[in-house]
């Protein structure tokens, strides 16, 4: 498994990026401080996550090349042209990857409209989780934030006599038992 620091990832931002924010409420900053990326042999994903709080690359071959992780940080930060360090993700991705395709930031921005929304709702979710936050586990766009979301109903248990699990329990068990 590869770790390496934010800085191979994105340079500081300039002036007019300054004051982006990710989906939960951090800026370029945090991400630069906290922030690590890489590569896990094992489950045949990139990774990169945020201290406390964002973490993907959680799932088999959930990011599976350079140019995708790009699209989901850019995704998270709404679709933002980021400053992005080629020479640090062509590093990163050198290490796995033969020719790495790494993007221009308006490439990223674009590619991340693909990303779905039910896996920024998901990744959304873990970050309020880890920042024990559950109550603001929802993606809301800004029209929405006025707006109050009903809660929903809380989810059966999985089988008679088996404990209920919440999110992070169910990914958490699903990834060392492999089920």
């Amino acid at each position: 498994m590869s770790r390496h620091g934010f800085f191979k990832v994105l340079h500081d931002p300039t002036e007019a990026q300054e004051d982006l924010t990710d989906l939960v409420g951090y800026d370029l900053y945090d991400w630069l401080s906290h922030g690590v990326a890489g590569y896990d042999e094992a489950m045949g994903t990139f990774f990169f996550n945020l201290e406390g709080s964002w973490i993907f690359g959680i799932e088999g071959e959930e990011i599976p090349t350079i140019g995708m992780l790009q699209a989901i940080l850019s995704a998270i930060f709404r679709g933002a042209e980021l400053p992005f360090n080629q020479e640090g993700l062509r590093a990163i991705a050198e290490e796995v990857e033969g020719s790495p395709a790494v993007l221009p930031p308006a490439e990223a921005a674009d590619l991340s409209n693909s990303v779905s929304t039910s896996y920024l709702e998901e990744r959304v979710a873990l970050a309020n989780y880890f920042r024990g936050e559950p109550e603001a586990a929802t993606l809301r766009s800004d029209a929405e934030d006025a707006a109050s979301v009903p809660e929903a109903a809380p989810e059966p248990a999985e089988a008679p006599g088996e404990p209920k699990r919440g999110f992070l329990s169910k990914a958490l068990h699903s990834l060392f038992t492999n089920r």
